[in-house]
């Protein structure tokens, strides 16, 4: 049987996203892709969403205030 494949744009309706996200995460490894015909596909079994990332710790704009100051 022959495995499915998919685009960018196919994944990003079926996971209700931009498709700047699911190329995004194409670019950065976290989707696996296979090019077929000069274009980046995604097999069937490789169509996992990525979790989101946890966004680091903010920086505290007064100590950078601070900083200055010190200066």
């Amino acid at each position: 049987m022959m495995e499915k494949f998919y685009t960018a744009a196919q994944l990003a309706r079926r996971w209700k996203k931009h498709r700047q996200q699911v190329s995004r995460w194409i670019a950065q490894g976290r989707i696996r892709t296979t090019i077929i015909a000069g274009q980046k596909m995604v097999a069937e079994k490789d169509a996992v969403q990525p979790e989101p990332l946890t966004p680091g710790p903010k920086k505290s704009k007064k100590s950078s205030a601070k900083l200055r100051k010190a200066s």
